[in-house]
């Protein structure tokens, strides 16, 4: 209502939100947190507009944020293309299930059952000489460090961002540290918390950590 106050008759409202029907099929259930705690599905966002004499004029995917979308609304009635458009958009949502809160709960498990799959190759490859280690300090690796309480198995963090070292993960009391001060030894297993960001990761330190076993949640994705 505060939006149509402020239009003009030839303006436009843009509304660009994180789409979990693409995150989540990518394993990325834990971006459900602070100022992410909303998520809207097409139809929901073509539901307020309508509330409010509002039109979703066309919907735009894009790749940020491991999937999002860009949507499109003003005052005035769709034409034919742009209700294609949209009904197209609106009728996958439908036949994913994404209306359904047990598809969320599907995904939920799925990455539930990556995490418990980490925490058994540590099992099988901690021993007490190797120091595993997570990767990324964030608030999305805090959320897979609390899930089936992973962060028991891991000595430490390591993260690129300076100002996070020496600081302490929450719950655990992990210890962030500078990926520089690890020798790069067969010792080390490096879990790589921060998997939305693994070809950035590896290419950087890859080599540096090339005797170190690697431990990559959601490999396939």
């Amino acid at each position: 209502k505060d939006c149509i106050e402020l239009l003009d008759d030839d303006g436009r409202i843009v509304i660009t939100t994180g789409y979990h029907p693409e995150q989540m099929q990518k394993g990325m259930v834990d971006y459900v947190y602070h100022e992410h705690f909303h998520y809207f599905t097409i139809e929901g966002i073509e539901r307020l507009a309508r509330r409010v004499d509002l039109y979703l004029k066309k919907v735009i995917n894009l790749n940020c944020k491991g999937g999002s979308i860009t949507t499109i609304l003003d005052s005035k009635p769709r034409n034919n293309a742009q209700n294609q458009q949209v009904e197209a958009c609106i009728k996958r949502e439908k036949e994913g299930g994404w209306n359904n809160s047990s598809r969320i709960k599907t995904y939920f498990n799925y990455y539930q059952s990556e995490v418990i799959n980490i925490i058994d190759r540590i099992k099988i490859l901690k021993g007490d000489k190797v120091t595993v280690v997570g990767f990324g300090a964030s608030l999305s690796t805090s959320i897979m460090c609390h899930t089936e309480n992973l962060g028991i198995y891991l000595d430490c963090l390591i993260d690129d961002n300076s100002q996070k070292w020496g600081k302490y993960s929450p719950g655990f009391g992990l210890i962030v540290k500078n990926p520089e001060s690890f020798s790069n030894t067969s010792d080390l297993i490096l879990v790589l918390l921060a998997w939305q960001h693994k070809e950035s990761i590896k290419a950087k330190y890859a080599e540096r950590f090339n005797q170190a076993t690697w431990i990559t949640p959601f490999e396939h994705v």
